[in-house]
């Protein structure tokens, strides 16, 4: 899954969790998050592993990998 985040390099590996449910992403871009102050922004696939489709916005634990 690829994603995107502000305060992350490009190319980072994250563990992403809510609620124990963990996804693990790969940072691709800055994204969304540039312009939203969000520390990570979730593609749709992340996001339904995450079963935050339809919520919109959550707050996750981001954790890097490697």
């Amino acid at each position: 899954m690829v994603d995107a985040s502000l305060s992350l390099p490009i190319g980072s590996v994250v563990r992403v969790k809510l609620g124990g449910r963990p996804v693990v992403v790969r940072i691709a871009d800055l994204g969304p998050a540039k312009w939203t102050g969000r520390a990570i922004d979730l593609s749709k696939v992340a996001a339904q592993g995450l079963g935050m489709i339809g919520v919109g916005t959550a707050c996750v634990t981001v954790e890097r990998v490697g």
